[in-house]
């Protein structure tokens, strides 16, 4: 079967129309800080510019990490004598 079509949006960045970009490319241009949640989006079949972090399929790339978790507890301190 043929390969599944991959999603490429265009985006708007300092006011200039980059791309179209592929989701690898997209989730590089998020790590360096290029692609933010307000950067505006378009992919063909919508009708308007989006910004990126309302777009779901550029969402997950904005998903926060979880925090580090807990340090472990202390134990109990020794009765004093």
């Amino acid at each position: 079967p043929p390969p599944l079509p991959q999603v490429q949006y265009s985006l708007n960045i300092n006011g200039q129309t980059t791309g179209p970009f592929m989701l690898n490319q997209l989730q590089e241009l998020a790590r360096n800080g290029q692609l933010t949640p307000a950067t505006y989006a378009w992919k063909p079949g919508m009708a308007n510019w989006e910004s990126a972090g309302n777009l779901a399929d550029l969402a997950a790339l904005f998903a926060a990490s979880p925090p580090p978790p807990p340090p472990p507890p202390l134990p109990p301190a020794a009765p004093a004598p």
